[in-house]
């Protein structure tokens, strides 16, 4: 990155789409001069963006990016699990080409087994086995994961947990203290699977079974990373519907299976929320500008959609234009400029977690003012009271 203005600049920056965003709609930031000097992108865990919105997001911001700097940028995808590695370097090069480094196919190495058992079996296994080892086991469910880290307390077990329910700080200072003892054990969802080392771990158990293959590989790669240690899973499955999804997981990753990871169709809403940022980043955009800045992942909407897009923006006041500059319009500004526009740096929205069944007909309507104050899915009862 360059230094001029910017003293003191690290020559890496680490972030994430959104936090791109931020300091691209930021009116306190010379865009131009911060990234001038920038050369590389590179992706970790490609597939967890690929698969979804943020994929798209990542893909326009790239462009944004590249329109800002004048010049194209190298862009390296890293991912041990896609199945179709060539489609993605093509969705991630835009059509301008590039290769596929490594070996195409995931490693079938590695130590897995399997028990069926019941979770308070998996308890019992846990307490007895690999004393002396930092576990980390993986469970599909917060309830789950409160469950097996209950039992293994009461059992004695030094153990940590992590999921999304815990506050950003209660993850990481689990983590930390993981990462710090080398005779414990941490009960996790899906939010250890990607990206964040968690030490020298010796370690890892699924109680139950993995929802895909690509999912798998992430977790029992987690362990192995020592010299002369390997990768390896112990299974616990509590079920027989359990038991047959691990065995056809691991038949599939003997076989050098992997999913294929494709990217949502026709990202209409992501052009949307782009036309948005861009108009808060440039202080005003002409409409002939929209499709350069945008660049490949706009042409993904059909050009008869885009512009039906930007019509209905101006229509509804999200947008305005004026003298033949697009700018943000009264209802862009009261729906999103609150805290500075941060709900516009995000381009998907987590799932409801929490549903409400109270009371009856009499209730209905204060409850579900409540439900929707707290952003959670209503289904209060319409019915008769108690339903």
């Amino acid at each position: 990155m360059r230094r001029g203005n910017f003293q003191g600049l690290p020559d890496l920056l680490l972030t994430t789409p959104e936090s791109l965003e931020a300091i691209m709609i930021s009116t306190r930031v010379d865009h131009a001069a911060l990234f001038a000097d920038v050369r590389a992108v590179v992706v970790d865990e490609l597939h967890a963006f690929a698969g979804d919105d943020r994929g798209w997001h990542l893909r326009f911001l790239l462009g944004r990016l590249e329109r800002l700097v004048g010049r194209q940028i190298q862009r390296i995808g890293m991912s041990a699990t896609i199945g179709n590695p060539e489609e993605l370097l093509a969705w991630m090069s835009q059509g301008r080409g590039g290769r596929v480094v490594g070996p195409v196919h995931p490693p079938s190495d590695g130590d897995v087994t399997s028990f069926v058992g019941s979770v308070s079996n998996a308890v019992s296994v846990l307490s007895r086995m690999f004393h002396g080892e930092r576990r980390l086991v993986f469970a599909d469910s917060r309830s789950r994961v409160e469950e097996i880290a209950e039992g293994l307390r009461v059992a004695g077990l030094r153990t940590f947990v992590s999921h999304a329910s815990l506050s950003a700080e209660e993850r990481r200072s689990a983590e930390a203290a993981f990462a710090a003892e080398p005779d414990c054990i941490i009960v996790a969802t899906s939010t250890l699977e990607l990206g964040i080392d968690v030490g020298d771990l010796d370690r890892v158990i699924q109680v139950g079974a993995p929802p895909t293959i690509a999912s798998f590989l992430q977790r029992m790669g987690r362990a192995g990373r020592r010299v002369g240690s390997r990768r390896n899973c112990l299974f616990l499955a509590t079920n027989d519907e359990e038991l047959l999804t691990a065995l056809a997981v691991i038949a599939l990753w003997r076989e050098g299976v992997v999913e294929s990871v494709v990217p949502p169709p026709r990202p209409a809403h992501i052009f949307a929320q782009q036309i948005m940022a861009l108009v808060l980043q440039e202080g005003g955009v002409s409409r002939s500008d929209i499709d350069t800045w945008l660049g490949a992942a706009a042409n993904e909407v059909d050009r008869v959609d885009r512009w039906a897009i930007l019509s209905h923006m101006l229509q509804t006041e999200v947008l305005v234009e004026n003298e033949g500059v697009i700018g943000l319009g009264p209802r862009g500004e009261r729906e999103f400029g609150r805290r500075h526009f941060s709900d516009l740096v995000a381009a998907f929205s987590s799932p409801m977690i929490l549903t409400v069944h109270y009371g009856g007909w009499e209730q209905f309507s204060q409850q579900a003012f409540r439900c929707r104050a707290a952003r959670i899915r209503c289904c209060c009862s319409v019915g008769k009271a108690g339903g």
